[in-house]
């Protein structure tokens, strides 16, 4: 069972020599994706690219920097801030926001029990009203960061 929810726009990174100018040019090319985005159904939907999906962001980033997608699809704030370090300069955005998929954007359950679907989706509500989901995201952002700086230098793949 999965409760709804969405986040901030969000981005396209490639590598800064790609051919991809903008979103219409990922026809086809794999975007790598974390499982349950508010943005693989965009970018498949809208632009027909293939969502590479991921269990987490810090997995989906890492496969984006090892070459195993042609793009990034990520929140909008985390792709800021990973273009902002040194190592991310071999890198762009596009200039295309990518719209959080409201239907498909999910918080997963383990199991499917009507009782925790319901408390979620109350939960998830609440979070909303009192600013909580903002401020997971943003440590969310920090996080992901963070964890970028631990990849190491090694692991960027430049062709």
């Amino acid at each position: 069972m999965a409760s709804t929810y969405t986040a901030g726009p969000g981005r396209l990174a490639v590598l800064r020599g790609s051919a991809i100018a903008q979103a219409k040019d990922l026809r086809q090319a794999s975007v790598c994706v974390q499982q349950g985005s508010p943005y693989a159904h965009t970018v498949a939907q809208q632009w027909g690219a293939v969502p590479h999906t991921y269990p987490s962001g810090i997995h989906a980033v890492s496969g984006f920097m090892a070459g195993e997608c042609q793009a990034l699809v990520e929140d909008e704030a985390v792709v800021t801030r990973l273009m902002a370090r040194e190592e991310w300069r071999f890198y762009r955005v596009l200039g295309d926001a990518v719209a959080p998929d409201t239907g498909h954007a999910q918080v997963l359950l383990a199991q499917g029990d009507a009782d925790s679907a319901q408390l979620l989706d109350r939960l998830v509500r609440h979070w909303k009203i009192n600013g909580a989901l903002l401020d997971a995201r943003e440590r969310r952002v920090g996080d992901i960061a963070f964890e970028v700086t631990q990849l190491g230098d090694g692991l960027i793949c430049h062709s």
